[in-house]
């Protein structure tokens, strides 16, 4: 996470965070079969995926509809402020 990061992306970030390492652990016993380097790059590209989705609401939030968006983005997926990381 940048440090320029809105908290909205953070918060979102964190969700979707829990959800991918949520999701590998749930497929842990399948991904056991993999080495350990193609475990490694299964980690690297469902992160990147992550930043990847979060491109541009981070892009959107910083334009004059900054607010309506963030709490449009808050409300539909069901983010306390608190969420955001630091806060």
């Amino acid at each position: 996470m940048s440090e320029a990061e809105d908290p909205v992306i953070a918060a979102l970030r964190t969700r979707f965070e829990q959800v991918r390492a949520s999701e590998v652990k749930r497929m842990e016993k399948r991904l056991r079969r993999l080495g350990e380097q193609d475990r490694e790059f299964v980690a690297s590209l469902t992160r990147e995926i992550i930043s990847r989705l979060l491109d541009t609401p981070g892009l959107r939030l910083g334009d004059g509809e900054a607010d309506a968006r963030a709490r449009l983005l808050r409300e539909l997926f069901d983010l306390d402020a608190d969420q955001a990381p630091g806060a």
